[in-house]
């Protein structure tokens, strides 16, 4: 087995010492060989170190900028630097009492214009059934124009 190691081996090295011979002598300029040193090392079994230890500089594969909704000072970071994230995830809380103030004015402020309508829509309807009356009463010539026509002003104003 040792013998056809060398074996192979030195016809590499003949091969690549033939393939790097002098050319057909056509303008070809003549150059010293050097001859190249060679070592052969018995192979080995054996296993390879598992661990490197290497120093450089890690960069991210893709690095994504973030902004909020809202401009607000933070109150909590959820996730540090290098920490691996998926979209969703909460990677911050930001003050938001101003915010949430201003929501429940908004939430009043409908409450009470809710308010307003069913106080129109109140409106509307009794001044729907007093034109109804009215309607009655022309039939039977017991109204007059005036009346008529201050009911059909409030219609238009409900």
């Amino acid at each position: 087995m040792k013998n056809k190691i060398y074996l192979f081996l030195f016809l590499g090295i003949a091969f690549i010492f033939q393939s790097c011979g002098e050319g057909s002598g056509q303008g070809e300029e003549t150059f010293t060989r050097v001859t190249p040193s060679v070592e052969a090392v018995q192979a080995q079994y054996g296993s390879l170190p598992l661990e490197e230890r290497l120093s450089g500089i890690v960069r991210p594969k893709n690095q994504v900028d973030i902004y909020p909704r809202i401009n607000a000072p933070v109150d909590e970071v959820l996730a540090e630097d290098g920490d691996q994230v998926n979209q969703g995830d909460v990677l911050v809380i930001l003050r938001d009492n101003e915010y949430r103030e201003q929501l429940r004015q908004a939430e009043a402020n409908l409450r009470i214009n809710k308010a307003r309508e069913r106080q129109a829509l109140a409106a509307l309807n009794e001044v729907e059934s007093q034109v109804r009356r009215q309607r009655v009463l022309d039939e039977r010539e017991l109204s007059s124009d005036l009346e008529r026509e201050q009911l059909q002003a409030e219609l238009e104003s409900a």
